[in-house]
């Protein structure tokens, strides 16, 4: 008989590293628990998540997950006990993995199993748009000051601003090429930090199509929660983002995981961030 586990002995995985947004926090918990199924370990805590790159504000993961029925998965089909812990200790293990980093197939599935809660607002939303608009289609907007300066690899300011007027012009060109249903049935979300952007702009005052950018908490984690809860139970037409398959290890972890969620009756246009001049990568499915 093996010795019952302690507290002690189970590692903690701190999965809110400063500067971290929704998706990568997800990644860091995925990525934690098939460090210890892969390590032949029995159990894993993890931390509260939180709500705000910028902030340091927590909330358990208990809030955004039906943590249990998580729980009973991993534990059936990984052998892993999860639980949750209410602060980091000392020796909290701060890791990320990229999807291609440990055994692909695993870490998508327990991705993909996330089981995230639809809380009254987001029903709201979708109750009241999905009656609406028969054919709906999303764009990730990745036109924030953080994204602009990684992606770019620029310093200088400039540098950043041209980078940027490149990306609105390759979204741009995008929308006009795949989204061709009828303007009167067709609604877009916009996931975008900042609702008022060149792309809104030109949606709302040029293109006739109706848009949507979901009201804002002020916790940009959690608004990223509402957008991906949106998209994923609306969305049934094009879905443009952020991750390039050809690369497999560059791009939008938060554009990857919508196009992983969305069904192969959506259209996923990806366009290469490192390379905006890139063919786009066009498929029904995302891997």
């Amino acid at each position: 008989m093996q010795p019952e586990t302690t507290s002690e002995d189970v590692p903690m995985y701190c999965i809110a590293n400063k500067g971290d947004g929704f998706t990568n926090q997800m990644f860091r918990l995925v990525h934690a628990i098939l460090s210890i199924h892969l390590q032949h370990r029995p159990a894993l805590s993890v931390s509260s998540m939180s709500t705000d790159w910028m902030k340091n504000e927590r909330i358990p993961l208990s809030a955004i997950l039906d943590i249990e029925s998580y729980q009973q998965y991993v534990q059936e089909h990984y052998q892993v006990r999860l639980s949750l812990a209410d602060h980091d200790r000392e020796d909290a293990i701060q890791e990320f993995g990229w999807v291609h980093d440990l055994h692909g197939p695993k870490f998508r599935d327990l991705l993909t199993h996330l089981p995230f809660r639809r809380t009254p607002r987001i029903q709201k939303y979708m109750d009241e748009y999905g009656s609406l608009y028969p054919n709906i289609h999303a764009i990730h907007l990745r036109l924030e000051e953080d994204g602009v300066a990684c992606w770019s690899h620029a310093i200088h300011p400039e540098e950043q601003e041209r980078y940027r007027q490149r990306l609105v012009d390759r979204y741009r060109s995008l929308i006009q090429k795949y989204i061709t249903t009828p303007m009167e049935s067709t609604l877009i979300l916009c996931l975008c930090h900042h609702p008022e952007n060149e792309i809104t702009e030109y949606l709302r005052q040029d293109s006739g199509f109706s848009v949507l950018t979901l009201e804002k908490t002020g916790d940009r984690e959690l608004d990223a929660l509402h957008d991906f809860m949106v998209t994923t139970g609306l969305c049934n037409g094009v879905f443009i983002g952020n991750y390039y398959p050809p690369s497999r290890q560059w791009g939008s972890s938060y554009s990857y995981l919508i196009a992983t969620r969305l069904g192969p009756e959506v259209c996923k246009i990806m366009i290469d961030l490192h390379q905006l001049e890139a063919p786009e990568y066009v498929s029904s499915r995302i891997e």
